[in-house]
């Protein structure tokens, strides 16, 4: 994507335009799959430090540009908002997938979450999350090609 596209992008969600801010739609619209912190600080060169990081996260989730997924072990991955590039609000009522064998974890925006029936009165669902485990499309094809290869 080119910059000023990106520039705009950033200005249209209320954003101040910043390299680091630049740097980091750039990275998450390089892949399909969520990112850990900890891949995005080894993503990030330069004058960026940890703390800059978590302050724009947490802006560009503010700003309805990322989603944060919570995982069992209390680590978070953050993706890109459905329609992030055309909308100015986040939905993240989708299944989250992640894989056994590498360990990414996927958004799937295009398989709708099952409604929640038989709540008791008074409860109100204002959004729901899915989390799903099993093997990707790249690692079951690599599975049926060669060696299988275990996550860390």
């Amino acid at each position: 994507m080119k910059q000023e596209l990106i520039a705009e992008y950033l200005r249209s969600h209320g954003l101040r335009i910043t390299q680091a801010r630049m740097r980091l739609v750039e990275i998450f619209l390089s892949r399909k799959n969520a990112f850990e912190s900890a891949d995005l600080e080894k993503e990030i060169t330069g004058n960026h430090d940890r703390s800059s990081l978590f302050r724009n996260l947490q802006a560009f989730i503010k700003a309805g540009i990322l989603h944060r997924i919570p995982m069992e072990n209390g680590d978070a991955f953050y993706a890109l908002c459905e329609n992030a590039l055309q909308e100015t609000s986040c939905n993240n009522d989708h299944p989250h997938f992640t894989c056994t064998q590498c360990a990414r974890v996927f958004c799937l925006p295009q398989v709708n979450v099952p409604p929640i029936k038989g709540l008791p009165s008074g409860y109100a669902v204002e959004s729901s999350q899915l989390f799903l485990k099993g093997v990707c499309d790249k690692c079951r094809q690599r599975k049926s090609h060669g060696p299988e290869r275990k996550a860390k």
